[in-house]
């Protein structure tokens, strides 16, 4: 499976909460799907290296070039490139709840975690 794992910015996350994410939704990744942004992101991605032996797929915001759309437009790619997708959120964040929706409307799986922000 072609898991997203994205989340709230600025909320703390590690290998160790992806790992346990992971093997609780009993979920069979094969690939890691990042937006490269916040430390949800970031400890996907090192989950991949650890537990995968590869890189994510990179899925940057191209916010130079694009603008305010840029987050939504990758959202959308995102979606549409990956099987299903893990949250861990505040349950507030829009970017995530947006991408949350494209995944839905694609009638993908949607994986949900709210954790508190210290």
């Amino acid at each position: 499976m072609k898991l997203i794992i994205a989340g709230t910015n600025g909320m703390r996350a590690s290998v160790e909460l992806i790992d346990q994410l992971i093997a609780h939704y009993g979920l069979d990744v094969s690939e890691i799907v990042s937006g490269t942004g916040g430390e949800i992101d970031a400890a996907a991605e090192d989950w991949s290296e650890i537990y995968l032996n590869e890189d994510p797929k990179f899925f940057d915001s191209k916010w130079s070039s694009m603008g305010v759309g840029a987050g939504s437009e990758r959202n959308l790619k995102m979606a549409q490139y990956a099987d299903a997708l893990l949250i861990v959120w505040d349950g507030k964040s829009s970017d995530v709840e947006e991408l949350r929706e494209n995944m839905e409307k694609l009638r993908k799986p949607v994986y949900e975690t709210i954790l508190r922000c210290p």
